[in-house]
């Protein structure tokens, strides 16, 4: 963003092939966020979209329906990119889509629909506000529409959530189109009946004096209807004027959602198509060139605070890793183990669940860390990060290369926390036990995110260890509903040793306080051996090692650790407030519960 000097506060947006003007009064109290939203939303179809796609398809680039319908679809898939990429945008998103598209008069808003946008229109307006709420768009009184849209819902969100843009394209092509054409046709028929309509009414006032007979017989042997189905009008051709009416109106819908960098492609020649397709190859391989550049310094940087730098990297048995189990663990620092990222809303939704059960104990935790941790940490700001505060002065240089429009002030070169929860996802593992402990996870997540000096990772394990949440990686609220979904998961044995034992490598490779939670409902499986097991966290004088046993038969849990550091939960229902007890002990010292 610009600030023009010795002139009215004014922002200015270039997009490499657009400019986007922002006025005083956009930027004011009530559109500042909204300005900012939408000014995102271009930004990632620069980032995202692919406009060249429908120059290889001759016959769809000079439909208008199927470009809308393309374009509808488009909207929500670069919000669904750009929102992994720079998550602290939403925000200015919702601002931007209520402005657009919150119900204000229902009543009002479905009588316009009914009367003014067709079908396949109301369509796509519908599919954009059901991915901004997750739910129905209530303004849809035709059960046509509601019909069509629940048959492709799930290639919707396929095509909306692939961050391929052309798999997209296809899936759209394929899947969606052909069950919006049958609401095209519709919309085409019902015009053609409302335009013939009109113009009886007008023929009728003006032969009103004629031979009704005569005009009858005429009309009967002129129709120009096809045959059709006995007792039902054959199909007619659109004429002239509907097909320009709704031509009209969808293009001016596939206008106001497509990218900017091309316009109008059905009326560029093959030469324009051509050098289009050149320059934005060379654009994006340009922001390719800088997006590795940018992920090289972020790892660096986080190499330099402290990850990798720790000492007696063993397993607890006294034996030093060899050089291929170090790499391993080295690599599960900064990057999960497989996890499933193919997320919708239902995944979104169930977070959001289990974080509104925790809610209420988040502020208070964070606050009193917060306090204990500035009086320990030197602080410093480093820009070009993927999360952060937002930095509103670098949004402009998105398709000049930057990548991310944030600012993070983090501790400098002072790592004081490394936590590590690990969590029974066998089969035993079910029903309550499992939702609490999943809780507890969320819980974890949403206290001790970007605190300064504080990292930590989650550990899923039943027949082996997952790494789910590492230490090193930056989450989104995709990563978010991705651990949950992961959790959620599960089945198996309990081999809380081996989680326990590979979490030790993994704690020591980093500095600052170690603290490790380890969550089960019994003892570990195939051959156990108690009295090693004892050993092994007791011999961890450098890792504060806690057990929580969940339900009526983890009792055995207090066998296994320290006084002080076994916890049989009787009542799952507890498991969040305990750990946060545990977590205030280690961090603050806070020997209450």
């Amino acid at each position: 963003m610009h600030h023009a000097a010795h002139a009215p506060r004014r922002w200015r947006t270039v997009l490499g092939l657009e400019e986007i003007q922002y006025l005083p009064e956009d930027l004011g109290d009530d559109h500042r966020e909204s300005a900012l939203g939408r000014t995102a939303h271009e930004v990632w179809h620069v980032l995202f979209s692919r406009p060249e796609l429908i120059f290889d398809e001759p016959e769809l680039i000079k439909s208008m329906a199927f470009q809308a319908l393309w374009w509808a679809v488009e909207d929500p898939r670069v919000n669904v990119q750009g929102l992994k990429r720079h998550p602290g945008a939403r925000p200015w998103i919702d601002e931007a889509y209520a402005a657009e598209y919150d119900v204000k008069d229902l009543d009002a808003e479905r009588a316009l629909w009914a009367e003014e946008i067709p079908l396949h229109l109301q369509f796509n307006y519908a599919l954009i506000y059901e991915w901004w709420k997750g739910q129905p768009d209530p303004r849809i009184s035709d059960p046509k529409v509601r019909e069509a849209l629940d048959r492709a819902g799930d290639a919707i969100k396929r095509a909306y959530s692939t961050p391929d843009a052309a798999r997209s394209f296809r899936i759209i092509k394929e899947e969606i189109w052909p069950i919006y054409q049958e609401l095209v046709d519709e919309a085409y028929e019902r015009e053609q009946q409302k335009q013939k309509g009109e113009g009886k009414e007008s023929d009728e006032q003006n032969d009103s004096d004629s031979d009704s007979d005569s005009d009858s017989s005429s009309s009967s042997s002129s129709s120009s209807q096809k045959p059709g189905k006995p007792g039902k009008p054959g199909k007619q051709k659109p004429s002239k004027s509907v097909k320009d009416k709704m031509e009209e109106k969808e293009r001016a819908q596939r206008d106001k959602h497509a990218s900017k960098m091309v316009d109008k492609p059905e009326q560029m020649s093959q030469a324009e198509r051509d050098k289009m397709k050149r320059e934005m190859e060379q654009m994006r391989k340009k922001m390719g060139q800088k997006q590795e550049g940018q992920e090289g310094k972020e790892k660096a940087e986080a190499q330099g605070e402290g990850e990798g730098q720790g000492e007696g990297e063993g397993d607890g048995s006294g034996k030093e890793m060899s050089a291929e189990q170090k790499a391993k663990q080295r690599e599960r620092l900064s990057k999960p183990d497989e996890r499933d990222e193919h997320l919708d809303n239902d995944d979104e939704d169930k977070y959001k669940e289990y974080y509104d059960r925790v809610k209420r104990l988040v502020p208070t935790m964070r606050q009193q860390f917060m306090q204990v941790l500035k009086r320990k940490i030197r602080r410093r700001t480093i820009h070009d990060r993927r999360s952060g505060d937002l930095d509103e002065d670098t949004l402009n240089e998105l398709p000049a290369g930057k990548p991310d429009p944030f600012v993070e002030t983090v501790s400098a070169n002072k790592a004081l926390y490394r936590i590590s929860l690990l969590i029974d996802t066998s089969g035993s593992m079910s029903g309550e036990k499992r939702e609490r402990a999943i809780e507890g996870a969320v819980m974890l997540m949403e206290t001790l995110e970007k605190l300064p000096g504080v990292s930590y990772e989650i550990v899923a394990f039943d027949n082996e260890p997952r790494v789910i949440k590492a230490y090193q990686e930056r989450v989104t609220p995709a990563t978010k509903a991705a651990v949950v979904k992961a959790l959620i998961k599960g089945s198996g044995s309990t081999e809380s040793h081996v989680a326990v034992q590979q979490a030790m490598q993994r704690i020591r490779m980093g500095r600052g306080e170690k603290l490790m939670i380890m969550v089960n409902d019994g003892d570990p499986d195939n051959n156990f051996d108690r009295d090693q097991y004892r050993a092994m966290v007791n011999a961890a004088k450098d890792i504060d090692i806690h057990g929580v046993g969940l339900g009526s038969e983890a009792q055995l849990v207090l066998d296994l650790f320290p006084p002080g550091r076994g916890w049989w939960l009787k009542d799952a229902a507890d498991f969040a407030k305990n750990l946060r007890s545990i977590i205030k002990k280690k961090l603050l010292g806070d020997q209450s519960n």
